[in-house]
């Protein structure tokens, strides 16, 4: 769904909302589906902070109702908005500050890059690079959190080395 907001989902043309969503994995379950993978996105039109913490409550309650046969992601848009989408070609439309346009500021945006987060070529009028890969970096640790809490696959990855690493990175 790329988000639990079915305004940003809704921004970013996906036009359907969270019941219709919730059918289709029930549908998909009551039809022997052995899994179900749902991704999110960070850094979406319309996308805020508190947008993406609700995306994790959301996945909370994913989690509980389906336990470890649903399997859910989030990630930044990265590291590009890619070259001929509608978000790249009419960005203002869709609150992106795009910062690489030809394939040699997007060959420099790389190679330059001292993180990740320099390596975005974009930002929305809502999240700055440092907010996208902050978010990215806390949600990845709350849902590995959530995911240890519930005894769920992926729960051993070490909780203690990613709270070091978020420690250390300025915000």
């Amino acid at each position: 769904p790329e988000s639990s907001n079915e305004n940003v989902r809704a921004g970013s043309g996906r036009f359907y909302n969270n019941h219709a969503l919730e059918k289709t994995i029930e549908y998909a379950k009551k039809h022997s589906a052995r899994k179900m993978d749902v991704f999110f996105s960070i850094g979406l039109t319309k996308q805020t902070k508190e947008d993406v913490y609700n995306d994790i409550k959301y996945m909370d309650r994913m989690y509980d109702l389906y336990k470890n046969w649903i399997h859910l992601f989030t990630s930044p848009i990265a590291p590009f908005v890619d070259p001929g989408s509608l978000a790249f070609e009419q960005n203002e439309k869709y609150g992106y500050r795009i910062f690489a346009r030809t394939l040699k500021e997007h060959y420099d945006l790389l190679d330059n890059s001292k993180s990740w987060t320099d390596s975005l070529n974009y930002e929305t009028i809502w999240l700055s690079k440092q907010d996208i890969g902050f978010l990215s970096l806390e949600a990845g640790y709350k849902i590995a959190k959530m995911k240890k809490e519930k005894g769920l696959p992926g729960k051993e990855m070490n909780i203690e080395l990613i709270e070091q690493f978020m420690n250390n990175v300025s915000h």
